[in-house]
């Protein structure tokens, strides 16, 4: 059956956390939403989930053909599918390397390539990206991660440009930490380097992550600004969300001398300087935090 005036969006990555939050929120606004998910069938939000991973071709095109015979249109799509390395870059293997970048970086323009056909003919198609705060400034420890969201990064803006006369609009949200499932589905290398002293701060900075994670904000309020994005005339390439500590960071990034900016990212990760006592060894507050 096939839709005639009710907008149709497609959110990847649907089945928990950020993406979940955004197709309820559309769902609840009126869209006709489909959610890529490893699930099917349809929830009490009344969200059309689709066999779906974003990380094989078949799948996706699969999935973007049901969505062609049941709704006959596609109006907004929101690459939300997303994974997260933490370890030693040293330690990631190119097995690892791969799977990071398959989802976060190939996967959304495998969706993308096949989802445009039927973008071009809405007459107010609109591509979001999710992309992170960590798509803007390299973190220790999560530089595979950082590397995937800094590609979806520069892949964007390129898109933006050369989709910007055929009337798709098209843009990023960064969120920081957030308060959703990526905390206990996180993946580690698969090498172990044994190095002691990077291990050790491997492991104080992925215990200030997850607290920063489990004090974050409820991934709802991304659901709601990518429907206040939906319903803007003329949009941003970049809406950046979540802590403003973390915002203020982001954009600080541009502006501090990069020896600055990377000591005051590594003291907050609890990183000691060789010069300083042990006692030291501490995370440390930003600048602009308070409280």
């Amino acid at each position: 059956m096939k839709t005639e005036k009710r907008f149709v969006a497609l959110v990847t990555g649907e089945s928990s956390g950020i993406g979940q939050a955004i197709a309820k929120t559309l769902s609840k606004a009126g869209m006709i939403v489909y959610g890529g998910s490893r699930r099917t069938g349809m929830d009490k939000s009344d969200i059309r989930r689709l066999k779906m991973n974003v990380g094989d071709d078949h799948s996706v095109k699969s999935a973007i053909r049901q969505i062609e015979m049941e709704a006959g249109r596609l109006d907004l799509l929101v690459n939300s599918a997303g994974i997260s390395f933490f370890g030693p870059l040293a330690d990631h293997s190119m097995d690892d390397a791969r799977m990071q970048f398959e989802t976060n970086f190939f996967g959304v323009h495998r969706v993308i390539r096949e989802a445009l056909p039927f973008l071009r003919k809405s007459a107010r198609g609109m591509i979001i990206n999710i992309s992170s705060i960590a798509g803007l400034m390299g973190l220790p420890f999560q530089g595979m991660y950082c590397a995937s969201k800094f590609a979806l990064e520069g892949y964007t803006e390129s898109l933006r440009m050369e989709l910007r006369d055929t009337g798709i609009r098209v843009c990023l949200v960064e969120p920081g930490d957030f308060h959703t499932s990526i905390t206990r589905n996180r993946h580690f290398p698969s090498f172990n380097s044994n190095a002691l002293p990077v291990q050790a701060f491997c492991k104080q900075a992925l215990d200030i992550v997850e607290k920063d994670e489990s004090q974050g904000p409820e991934p709802q309020a991304i659901g709601n600004l990518v429907l206040q994005i939906w319903n803007k005339k003329n949009i941003r390439l970049r809406y950046k969300t979540g802590k403003f500590s973390q915002q203020v960071a982001a954009m600080l990034r541009k502006f501090l001398p990069s020896g600055f900016f990377e000591r005051m990212m590594m003291r907050y990760y609890g990183f000691r300087n060789s010069s300083e006592p042990e006692s030291a060894y501490s995370p440390r507050p930003l600048p602009f935090e308070h409280g």
